[in-house]
């Protein structure tokens, strides 16, 4: 958690961000309450916000509407293949952290698979 606040941190104010997550907002609600990194994210869609799940890209359509910004603009961060390609699928470019769950998993499509949060901000600069 302490890497992904620091992080966050050295986003914050260069990178507009968002939530795009599959949970229902009650769920991330409780789940988030006093992380304290909402206060980071400009919005959070989640699954009330659209029809079909990811792997299907119309969670990352929904929020690029929302942000009034093309793909190309956008960078989206995943941790699964499901996300990774959701966001394939919306023309995203994404890098992906993946978690403890999710390290076999095939991120081919991915432009950066990084071992940790804490190489986010280097990564983004090559983007």
């Amino acid at each position: 958690m302490k890497h992904v606040c620091n992080t966050l941190t050295l986003l914050d104010g260069h990178f507009r961000m968002a939530v795009v997550t599959t949970s229902k907002a009650e769920h991330f609600e409780l789940m988030h309450r006093r992380s304290g990194l909402l206060e980071f994210f400009e919005f959070v869609i989640t699954r009330e916000d659209y029809e079909r799940s990811k792997p299907d890209p119309e969670p990352y359509i929904v929020a690029l509407r929302r942000l009034q910004l093309t793909a190309k603009q956008c960078v989206a961060i995943e941790d699964s293949e499901r996300g990774l390609a959701a966001a394939s699928g919306a023309s995203l470019r994404c890098i992906v952290v993946p978690s403890a769950l999710t390290q076999g998993g095939h991120f081919d499509k991915a432009a950066a698979v990084l071992g940790s949060v804490s190489a986010l901000p280097e990564a983004l600069k090559f983007l």
